[in-house]
This record gives C-alpha cells, sequence and structure tokens, in this order.
C-alpha cells in the first residue's frame, strides 16, 4: 500500500474544511450591520417664470380669403365683328387703364356716321331758309298792319315761330343722332376701364359678338381684398377708419407657401357668417399681383393667415398658452408651495392668455407639468436662471410629514 498517496486522500479534505471554516469565522466577525434610515424627501422640481403686468402688445391671428377689389365681365357695348386683340389679352396678361384690348369692325359705324353728317348738314341747311322766311314774314307782317290799320294780337303764325322751332328741333335731333353714331363708332375699340389682369377670355379674332356677350373677366391690379373672419368678441380690439382720416390697424398676411404680405384694416362687413358666427373684416392690400419687384403675388381666393396688430392690452399679465390649466387655472409657487389660481383672461390666441384681473406682477408662475398637483404641496424651482427673484430658497417639508 502506498503510505504517502493514502495519507493526502485523508488529511487533504480536512486541510481545506479547515481553511473554509477559518475564512467564514473571519467574515462573520467584520459583518457590518446596516442600520435602517427613512429616505430624504425632495419636492418636486419645477420651472417658474416672473409674472409682469404691463402693456402687452395684441396680435389677432385669423384665416382669410384673397378677393378681387375690383372684378368685372367685360362687354362690348355694341355688336360687331371682332378685328383685332391685343397681344396681352390673354389668360394672365395685364393692362393699363385706357389700353385698347379688342377692336371690333368700324366700316358699319363709319358709314353711319357720315350718314348722319349729312342729315345734320340737311337741317343746318333748312334752319338757314326759315330763317330767310322769318325776315320776309316780318315784312309781310309789317305791309299789312299798315295797310289794314288793325295790329294783330298773336303774331307766332304770322311769323312762321312753329316752323322755326320745328326746324331748330331738327337739327338738334340730327346733331344728336351723329353725336350717337360717332359715339358707337368710338366704342368698336374697347379699352381697359382700369389698370387690369385677365382672368379668363372668351373673345376670339373673327367671331361676332353682341352686346350681351362677354369678352373677358378682369380684376384690378391696384389693390385687392382679403376677407378675414374674426370672433365678434375680438371685434373691440381692432382699429377701423374713421372720419378723422386715421388708418385702420395694420395686417401681415402670410400665404401657404410662406411668403408675406403688408395691408392695413379697410372696413368690417356689416353681417355675421351664418355658418362660422364670425364677423367678416375686410383688409386692402396693394399690387396683390406683385408687379412691383421684391413682392410676392397672392392668387386669387386662395387662403392666408391674418395677423390683425389689434389696440394694446394695458395692465395686463400674460402667459403662455401650455401654462392656463383646465379651463381656467393657474398655478403660482408661493413660498414653496403650489397655489392653484383661477382666472379670467380678457383675450386669448393660440399662443397666449392675457388676464387683466387675478394676477399681480412680481408672482411666478409654474410653467412646468406636475403629475399630481396638489393645493399646498411642497416645490423646489430653479435657480437665478428663470429670472428676477428666482433665487433658491429653503426646502420646507411637508407639515404631515407626507411625501405628496
Amino acid at each position: 500500500m502506498d503510505t504517502p498517496k493514502t495519507l493526502v486522500k485523508i488529511f487533504l479534505p480536512l486541510v481545506i474544511l479547515a481553511v473554509g471554516g477559518f475564512g467564514g469565522w473571519q467574515l462573520f466577525k467584520a459583518k457590518q450591520s446596516v442600520q435602517k434610515s427613512r429616505p430624504k424627501f425632495r419636492p418636486p422640481l419645477v420651472e417658474t417664470r416672473v409674472l409682469e403686468k404691463v402693456s402687452h402688445p395684441v396680435t389677432l391671428k385669423v384665416m382669410g380669403t384673397v378677393k378681387p377689389e375690383r372684378s368685372l365681365s367685360l362687354k362690348p357695348e355694341v355688336s360687331g365683328r371682332v378685328m383685332t386683340l391685343a397681344a396681352a389679352f390673354t389668360p394672365g396678361g395685364r393692362f393699363k387703364k385706357n389700353e385698347t384690348l379688342v377692336t371690333l369692325d368700324p366700316a358699319d359705324f363709319e358709314l353711319v356716321v357720315r350718314k348722319r353728317s349729312a342729315l345734320v348738314a340737311r337741317a343746318r341747311a333748312a334752319l338757314a331758309l326759315e330763317m330767310g322766311k322769318q325776315e320776309v314774314a316780318r315784312e309781310d307782317l309789317a305791309v299789312m298792319e299798315a295797310t289794314t290799320g288793325r295790329r294783330i294780337s298773336d303774331t307766332s303764325l304770322a311769323l312762321r315761330q312753329p316752323q322755326l322751332a320745328q326746324a331748330q328741333a331738327d337739327l338738334e335731333s340730327a346733331r344728336t343722332d351723329l353725336d350717337q353714331a360717332r359715339l358707337d363708332l368710338k366704342r368698336t375699340r374697347i379699352r381697359a376701364p382700369f389698370n387690369a389682369l385677365v382672368l379668363s377670355r372668351q373673345a376670339e379674332l373673327g367671331a361676332r359678338v353682341s352686346s350681351s356677350e362677354t369678352l373677358a373677366v378682369l380684376v384690378g391690379t391696384d389693390h385687392a381684398w382679403v376677407e378675414a373672419a374674426v370672433p365678434v368678441d375680438r371685434l373691440d380690439r381692432i382699429q377701423f377708419p374713421g372720419p378723422d382720416n386715421s388708418t385702420g390697424s395694420r395686417v401681415m398676411l402670410t400665404t401657404a407657401a410662406g411668403t408675406r404680405r403688408e395691408g392695413v384694416v379697410l372696413r368690417l362687413k356689416g353681417e355675421v357668417n351664418p355658418a362660422t358666427r364670425t364677423a367678416t373684416v375686410i383688409v386692402q392690400v396693394p399690387d396683390p399681383f406683385g408687379l412691383a419687384p421684391g413682392r410676392a403675388p397672392l392668387l386669387m381666393e386662395s387662403y392666408v393667415q391674418v395677423s390683425i396688430q389689434a389696440r394694446a392690452l394695458e395692465d395686463t399679465v400674460v402667459i403662455p398658452r401650455a401654462a392656463y390649466r383646465n379651463g381656467g387655472e393657474v398655478w403660482l409657487f408661493k413660498e414653496n408651495r403650489l397655489e392653484r389660481r383661477r382666472v379670467t383672461p380678457v383675450l386669448s390666441d393660440a399662443d397666449y392668455v392675457y388676464v387683466g384681473q387675478g394676477l399681480e406682477g412680481g408672482e411666478l408662475l409654474i410653467v412646468s407639468d406636475l403629475a399630481t398637483p396638489v393645493d399646498g404641496m411642497a416645490l423646489r424651482r430653479e435657480g437665478e436662471s428663470q429670472g428676477k427673484g428666482g433665487g433658491q430658497k429653503k426646502q420646507i417639508p411637508p407639515k404631515s410629514g407626507k411625501k405628496e
């Protein structure tokens, strides 16, 4: 039997057990007792903003539709065959006032003018003959009165006064007919009644047109209107032109493409839209088609955002829309605690709420959210970076000793 190997097999496990037991004893002796402690309470951290009660400019943002200030269905005043069309007389073409758009064949009208001129000459000659007969009639009347010794009381017939009146009326009628013929001839040249842009054209070269047919649809290029839908309760904030020649509120228009144009409030339509229950404010925009360099065009019937510079709100606090909660409540930071206060705004828009009563300057408005807001709960806020009066204060634990 191999004695050394047998001893190793017997004593090696005993050595391992002894070492393990000694290590366990040392660990047991060095064990630290864990002392339980209550977790330290930390109130929720909020972001605040110092309120200021001052005069605030107000911008009313609504939607509007671009409309032409002037729109005309152009019709001829006389019938005739279209002889010429202006090169720019196409959709999108522009004309200045009194520029010729269409010319009708003037031949028939020129003949009428010549005929009426001859009739005037004939009537003038007839009047001259009648004037000569007037002289003869006066001499005859004088001879008759001298030979008979009798004076005629009514000399109108003897002096041919009705014939003279007839000759004068015939001449005036002939002259009137000539003026009408010349006017009809002038109307064969159809001109732009104002600075205009052609929206559509129906006239074709060589076609015969009558006074009941539309040649084109024109819109004015000097100004356009934007019909803005404004809530009725906001009208008192808008400045309208008055009898003292005061101008209306300034307006900024923004198109769907992001281009911007300036305008001015012109007037108020005297009715409420039955569908939207809003009033229509008309805004005037100069040069709507962007004829001047650097101006973007406005498209008729397009929708634009209308930003009206309304009257400023005096002695008012403005708060972000996100801080106006639960339909009329704001959260204030008061002595490191939450105060929930209900206020009534005098005006509101998509971004801000304007409050005249119920809030004071210098108060701290909570603009961040709280998971479970409870009136009087302890809070802590960010430091001086939040603005005036935003220093960190000593935290006050909850009165009940419970975490809120």
